[in-house]
């Protein structure tokens, strides 16, 4: 419920008096997605197969137990993430201390898993440089998750450097998404640069391109 914020939905029912939602034979009734949970199951069994059992069954344990359900998305991180349970868990942790609402925080593992690949002083580092240097909030990362999957030193701080030398020198009049600046590669960031201005290029590749 909480993974789908739907936590103070359920428990403004049961302060009403619905206590039949917390019986057995209400979970029992509900009839279960047969044909989903056959995808989940074969998907499951096909990641196992690869890889060690115990290891798969202590990623499920975790993401079972922050909320994602037993679906494609799940079977999908089983095989995006590779790191011990309890690295996820500290890390999972660690973005909700930084202020990340717990349900759009699943939200995002299940559509970049790989965000859970960083140390937790690497997600502080990226999280620092997205709100203080680039200038946005958290609520940035609910359209674009990736962002914390890319290398800070070698992609994020030149690249949005460069866009503040040009915005310093009067030479930025839109703002690029995070898609453009970071998801393009070399080549499409550079046709970007000379759009805003023919001597962009040059700076970039010579103050600013690791």
């Amino acid at each position: 419920m909480r993974a789908m914020n739907l936590h103070k939905w359920f428990l403004s029912r049961i302060l009403d008096g619905n206590h039949h939602y917390l019986s057995s034979s209400w979970v029992s009734a509900a009839s279960p997605d047969t044909e989903l949970e056959s995808e989940f199951l074969q998907g499951l069994e096909r990641v196992k197969c690869g890889r060690k059992e115990q290891y798969v069954d202590n990623k499920l344990e975790f993401l079972l137990g922050i909320g994602l359900g037993q679906n494609k998305a799940t079977v999908r991180c089983l095989l995006l993430i590779y790191s011990t349970s309890d690295q996820l868990q500290e890390r999972f942790d660690c973005l909700l201390e930084m202020g990340i609402e717990y349900s759009m925080l699943c939200k995002r593992i299940s559509m970049a898993p790989k965000l859970l690949h960083q140390s937790k002083e690497m997600l502080y580092e990226k999280v620092n440089f997205l709100c203080n240097d680039v200038g946005c909030s958290l609520d940035c990362l609910d359209s674009y998750p990736t962002f914390l999957c890319f290398d800070l030193e070698n992609r994020i701080m030149p690249r949005y450097n460069m866009l503040k030398w040009l915005k310093e020198h009067g030479l930025l009049k839109k703002l690029f998404s995070p898609i453009t600046v970071l998801a393009r590669s070399e080549k499409s960031f550079m046709i970007n640069l000379y759009s805003v201005h023919p001597a962009a290029p040059k700076q970039w590749l010579e103050c600013f391109s690791s």
